[in-house]
């Protein structure tokens, strides 16, 4: 395909020049202004190194944190594991769901359901958790990764992988990695069946047999003598700590790079080398400012006015869609920290939200009432138990309008969500009641046989749970009163009587509550 040529409209000619200071393209022939107003995107210092322009550049991190087209991946889907290539993988996902393909810039992407990858959380578990996300973009170079089992990983320079630094485990970017460092691969992953767990590293084909490394069980030794915890963490943990042997840039192989959002835990095991790869999700830079308050105080005049400049341009060239949504997710975050939330139901909330900005859905509606919609939708999605009322306290919206925002969210999206379980609501009312893990789990059984009994069916999940937990209270002789439980599930004291009797009437309860209470 050639190549677009500007001409002058008015003689036709490509003799044109560019005025910087004026901002305009002008027609050397017949004097024409093409353009005016051009703003220049590019950035207003010199490099030297990437040390310097590490430190001279403020608009945050690249969204370009992807693998290559062949690297494998290890996915769970439908009950069955299986390696797959990364690249095969999100393009054929893409293809399925073209009409849910959005872009951001050169990023491409599409929510995904069905589908998990293995990662690790906080303290070192390592287990499968689920794909809310693939993306790709053209990349046309790639870092190349020899590690010392002699497997290689493709991944792009801006990609994360792990290390271990101050007996941690931190993200390290590939261009800043060094030969000599440590990457972190798990050591087994777990499967479904009977076989617990595979090995994914074969030892015997390991190329280095010196290796610095002290064994695990003199870790731990040293560790509880003096009380280290981080080390004693990171001895226990199902790792392996594989040593950079080389690293070297390479041609990509099909001309993009791929990735995969796990929401709360940032990681997914990947590459010929089985490593952990990280893959935050940032907010897209939405919310970057060129320059802080503070740098003005070190500036003269003249570069002060530059840095003004860059400020009004900046907000100038956001879309409205940046602009609400940069408002919307700073409004998400307080309620979901209000709501003590995980991260991975902020993360799917903001999805969610984004998702509904882009078809013009919140059009209309006020932004908090959507934004409490879609963390009621995750929660929903997540299992993690919010009623309307909490969120209604949180946001300041009338439950009512967050109520219909939601169906109105989740229908014109596609989603999928499942009535409440009762069951979830159970630890926390528990909880704040201080009742013992035996009234849980009997309360809980007490809901297995409601639900059996179809008792549960057109109630509302709070009223069933906190009538549950009561019975159950009773008879553990754990007695709380009708009012405390009523406040902790935010229901009104009739609806635990009319339940509580329904209960007891149905599943003949009322004989072991008398041989329990002695009444």
């Amino acid at each position: 395909m050639a190549g677009y040529i500007k001409k002058c409209p008015e003689c036709g000619s490509i003799n044109l020049i560019l005025n910087k200071d004026r901002g305009e393209m002008i027609c050397r022939d017949c004097g024409l202004v093409v353009e005016e107003r051009m703003v220049d995107l590019g950035q207003e210092w010199t490099e030297f190194d990437s040390d310097q322009a590490a430190k001279r550049r403020r608009t945050g991190a690249p969204m370009s944190y992807s693998v290559d087209y062949d690297e494998p991946v290890v996915i769970k889907s439908e009950n069955k594991i299986q390696i797959v290539k990364i690249g095969k993988f999100v393009d054929e996902l893409m293809a399925e769901k073209n009409s849910y393909l959005k872009k951001d810039g050169i990023i491409e992407y599409v929510p995904v359901e069905g589908f998990e990858c293995v990662s690790f959380d906080g303290d070192y578990n390592i287990d499968f958790r689920k794909i809310s996300e693939v993306s790709r973009h053209p990349a046309d170079e790639v870092y190349e990764i020899l590690l010392e089992s002699g497997k290689k990983v493709r991944v792009t320079g801006s990609h994360s992988v792990f290390t271990v630094k101050d007996n941690q485990v931190v993200g390290v970017r590939v261009d800043k990695l060094k030969e000599g460092q440590f990457l972190v691969a798990p050591k087994e992953i777990p499967l479904i069946e009977n076989v617990r767990e595979i090995n994914i590293l074969d030892k015997k084909n390991w190329k280095f047999g010196k290796r610095v490394r002290i064994k695990r069980g003199l870790a731990v030794k040293i560790a509880n003598k003096y009380h280290d915890n981080k080390l004693l963490k990171l001895a226990k943990a199902p790792f392996l700590y594989l040593r950079v042997r080389g690293i070297r840039k390479v041609k990509s192989v099909s001309g993009y790079a791929y990735d995969l959002t796990v929401p709360g835990y940032e990681n997914f095991v990947g590459g010929r080398g089985n490593i952990f790869l990280h893959n935050t999700k940032f907010d897209r830079g939405l919310g970057t400012d060129i320059g802080q308050k503070a740098d003005i105080y070190q500036l003269g005049s003249k570069e002060r006015n530059k840095f003004f400049r860059l400020r009004k341009w900046q907000y100038r060239i956001s879309t409205a869609i940046e602009r609400n949504l940069k408002l919307a997710l700073a409004e998400l975050k307080r309620v979901a920290s209000f709501l003590k939330l995980p991260k991975s139901v902020e993360e799917e909330s903001a999805r969610v939200y984004t998702m509904a900005v882009q078809r013009g859905l919140v059009r209309g509606r006020s932004m908090e009432s959507v934004v409490a919609g879609a963390l009621y939708a995750a929660c929903r999605r997540h299992e993690v138990p919010r009623t309307l009322d909490e969120l209604s306290e949180a946001s300041g919206i009338d439950k009512k309008e967050i109520g219909r925002t939601y169906r109105f969210v989740t229908r014109e999206l596609g989603m999928r969500i499942l009535p409440s379980n009762p069951v979830d609501f159970i630890p926390r009312f528990a909880s704040n009641l201080r009742l013992s893990p035996e009234t849980q789990s009997t309360a809980v059984e007490i809901l297995e046989k409601a639900q059996d009994a179809e008792l549960t069916s057109g109630r509302g999940p709070t009223g069933i749970a906190a009538a549950s937990l009561y019975v159950a209270a009773l008879m553990n002789n754990e007695k709380r009163t009708q009012r405390e439980v009523a406040d902790v599930a935010g229901i009104t004291e009739v609806t635990i009587r009319n339940r509580y009797k329904e209960l007891l009437k149905k599943l003949n309860l009322k004989d072991k509550l008398k041989k329990k209470t002695g009444k």
